[in-house]
């Protein structure tokens, strides 16, 4: 069988033609196959099916050098008695399988559209677009501070509420004198505000329609100090007293459109993209016959909405 395969597949497919040879051999679990003429380019046949040298050999290249052929030739074997056997039993056949196959080949013919013609986004269309709605990519004005915060309870008495106002308006009193980092340093020794005393009291930007986490009375007295350094009053709310320092402001500012060019970029070819997509499907499903079924299409829809999974949940009644 050996001689028989070497001297029909010819120097190509020696190697490969060796390894089918050893299988056949050295298989104990096959019954032996008769010796059969076998064409040049065909290195094992499965029933009918045919394993050629060029599909062995695409088999070896995608699996990289590791690969080994006589391993790789069993598994092609096995796949076709396998695929055989399927048929055999009419797996293909079932609505199933051929729903399946079809999905495949839906998604095929759309991938292979995809890569038929990719669109192009030139500069220009990102610079117009970018002008286009130039307020989504412009930072509103802004201003940033250091809160420091000491909590009272809602419950407190009069007495201990006046307390907590007088340390406030006392460290309020020693921050006046304080440079930035000393600043710091007393935010983190004595505010109470654990999502900010570590953190220099950041209350991040604050723009005119967004007050972060700061009460509304905080950030309209952020808002109103206009020199880095400036302190507000103290602020009394239902559950603390703040007062807060300016770091820094920004005015509205467009952010440069380099900055932003691939996302722009990005969102334009996705809507060719999609373009495109939908003129395919408007050419094939303007290439054949579709009629529906009035009668039939009200007969499925009345039948959906009265399916017990589409009904409405009864309600409880009132007591």
């Amino acid at each position: 069988m050996s001689q028989l395969l070497l001297d029909h597949v010819g120097c190509r497919g020696t190697t490969v033609a060796l390894a089918v040879a050893a299988l056949f051999l050295c298989s104990c679990e096959r019954k032996a196959a008769p010796d059969i003429v076998l064409d040049p380019e065909v290195v094992a046949m499965v029933g009918t099916r045919k394993i050629r040298v060029a599909d062995v050999e695409r088999e070896l290249a995608a699996r990289g050098a590791t690969a080994r052929t006589e391993a790789v030739l069993q598994e092609m074997i096995r796949f076709e008695a396998q695929l055989a056997e399927a048929r055999r039993t009419g797996i293909d056949a079932e609505p199933e399988t051929q729903r399946a196959i079809e999905r495949m080949l839906v998604s095929r013919l759309e991938e292979r559209q995809r890569a038929a013609g990719q669109p192009s986004v030139t500069d220009a269309e990102v610079t117009d677009l970018y002008e286009s709605e130039i307020d989504r990519h412009t930072l509103p004005a802004a201003a940033r501070g250091g809160v420091l915060r000491i909590g009272v309870s809602t419950k407190a008495d009069e007495s201990s509420r006046r307390r907590k106002a007088e340390l406030a308006a006392e460290l309020r009193s020693r921050a006046e004198s304080l440079d930035e980092p000393g600043y710091h340093a007393l935010v983190r020794e004595s505010s109470d505000d654990t999502a900010t005393r570590y953190n220099r009291g950041d209350t991040g930007w604050i723009t005119a329609t967004d007050d972060g986490s700061l009460p509304f009375a905080v950030a309209e007295a952020l808002r109103s100090l206009r020199t880095n350094g400036a302190i507000s009053p103290v602020i009394e709310t239902t559950n603390a007293f703040h007062f807060v320092r300016l770091y820094a402001t920004r005015p509205r500012t467009r952010r440069p459109l380099q900055e932003i060019a691939d996302g722009l970029r990005h969102r334009i070819l996705l809507g060719k993209s999609e373009e495109q997509d939908r003129e395919h499907l408007r050419r094939i499903l303007g290439s054949v016959p579709i009629r529906t079924n009035s009668a039939a299409l009200a007969g499925l829809t009345s039948r959906h909405a009265t399916h017990p999974s589409n009904l409405s949940p009864p309600r409880n009644p009132s007591p």
